[in-house]
C-alpha cells in the first residue's frame, strides 16, 4: 500500500474532475478515482472572506486517484491522500450526517435517539458530461451498499476491505482481503457540479 500524503482537508475537486473536458466527446463519464471514510461528527468551516460557512464531515478519510495520461502523453499515478476532513455536495452527505446525528426533540432539546458512533462508506467518484456552466455533474458510486452506522470502533478497516473486493482500479493499491465475496452493485448518484464541490 503506498504512504498516503496528509491533507487538511479532501474536495471532491481534488479528484481533478475538468479532465473530462480533453477527453473526445463520445466518453460521457470518467472515473477519477475512490473514496473511503469514518465519519464521526460535522464540521464547519468559513470562506476566506468569511462571507459563507461550509458544513464538511470529520474522521477519518482516505482518496485513491485512478492513473491517467496528461495533455503531453506522460501516464501519472496521483499519490493517495488521507485527511480528517471532508467536504462534499451536501446531496451526498445528508444520509451521513442523519446517521450520525441524535435525534432531539424539537420542543424540549430532549435526546430520544442518540446517532452512531461512527458511519463508515466507501466511494466511486466520477463526473459525466452535462449542460451546465462547469460541463460536467459528479456521481458517486457506492462500493458498498450504503453508509454503514458503526458501533465499534475499527477505523477504515471495514472499508478498505470493501474497496479491496471491489472492482475499483484503487483496488490494486490495498493489500488482498482473506475473504473475497461478490460485492453488491448499487446505482451510482449523481449531483450537478455548480457551486456544491467544496473547497
Amino acid at each position: 500500500m503506498p504512504e498516503l500524503s496528509k491533507k487538511s482537508k479532501i474536495t471532491l475537486s481534488d479528484f481533478n474532475p475538468k479532465r473530462i473536458a480533453t477527453l473526445a466527446p463520445e466518453h460521457k463519464t470518467l472515473a477519477l478515482g475512490a473514496l473511503i471514510g469514518r465519519s464521526v461528527d460535522t464540521v464547519k468551516r468559513q470562506s476566506p472572506d468569511k462571507s459563507q460557512t461550509f458544513t464538511g464531515l470529520s474522521g477519518d478519510f482516505e482518496a485513491y486517484f485512478y492513473p491517467y495520461v496528461d495533455a503531453s502523453g506522460v501516464s501519472v499515478t496521483p499519490d493517495p491522500w488521507s485527511s480528517g476532513v471532508l467536504f462534499m455536495p451536501d446531496s451526498f452527505m445528508t444520509s451521513i450526517i442523519e446517521l450520525i446525528s441524535d435525534k432531539v426533540n424539537p420542543d424540549t432539546g430532549e435526546v430520544l435517539e442518540q446517532g452512531a458512533e461512527a458511519v463508515q462508506f466507501a466511494f466511486e467518484v466520477g463526473v459525466q458530461r452535462a449542460g451546465n456552466p462547469q460541463g460536467y455533474e459528479w456521481y458517486l458510486k457506492p462500493l458498498n451498499e450504503r453508509p454503514e452506522a458503526e458501533r465499534a470502533t475499527d477505523k477504515l478497516a471495514a472499508m478498505r476491505n470493501v474497496l479491496a473486493l471491489s472492482k475499483s482500479p484503487a483496488a490494486a493499491l490495498l493489500p488482498k482481503p482473506a475473504v473475497t465475496p461478490e460485492p453488491p452493485k448499487p446505482e451510482a448518484e449523481t449531483v450537478p457540479a455548480s457551486g456544491k464541490a467544496r473547497k
